[in-house]
């Protein structure tokens, strides 16, 4: 006799004839504590099937499946009528991470850094100056001397600037109002 027992997954698979321990069956043999703890075992789980058959007998009566047969076999022996498709649940599509590549990272900083020189010098070229002002009025009277007309100034105050802005919101429709006269009610 063995100095250990059986162990419970041992027994089980003895059982349910996973295993063929010919060492476990020696050992069933000899030790009389395992060989009833198989029986146990054995008579539960046989218990277990009767009940399961019992219990399925009941939740499919012999009517019901013979309706469920008969109606397999009339459609196995319909062969002119066009099979049905049925929808299973298919797995999610497979939507793929973007990985940028390093030749993508290399135009998005030549984009970037093109557009950041674009703004460095567009604000620096369209900044005007007191000299440009001056410039501008004076070609503005050399072309048009007997006009009458005033060049308007491009420099402003601040106090202009402001007064401007505040007309703009007290009278949002200042320069429609000609075109509002003009069109009929």
């Amino acid at each position: 006799m063995t100095p250990r027992h059986l162990t419970d997954d041992e027994l089980s698979g003895l059982v349910l004839q996973v295993d063929e321990a010919p060492e476990a069956d020696r050992h069933l043999r000899q030790c009389p504590a395992c060989a009833r703890r198989r029986d146990a075992l054995s008579s539960m789980l046989d218990a277990l099937t009767s009940a399961a058959d019992l219990e399925m007998d009941a939740c499919f009566p012999a009517q019901r499946l013979a309706d469920q047969r008969a109606l397999l076999l009339r459609r196995l022996t319909d062969d002119g009528l066009a099979g049905r498709v049925l929808a299973f649940p298919a797995p999610a599509p497979d939507r793929r991470v973007f990985r940028p590549r390093p030749a993508m990272r290399w135009i998005a900083a030549a984009a970037a850094a093109g557009m950041a020189i674009g703004l460095v010098v567009g604000r620096l070229n369209h900044h005007p100056s007191v000299a440009n002002a001056t410039t501008a009025r004076v070609s503005l009277g050399q072309v048009l001397p007997d006009a009458g007309l005033t060049p308007a100034r491009l420099v402003l105050s601040d106090d202009e600037f402001m007064g401007e802005i505040e007309l703009a919101v007290d009278r949002p429709w200042h320069g429609l109002e000609p075109i509002h006269e003009l069109t009929p009610p």
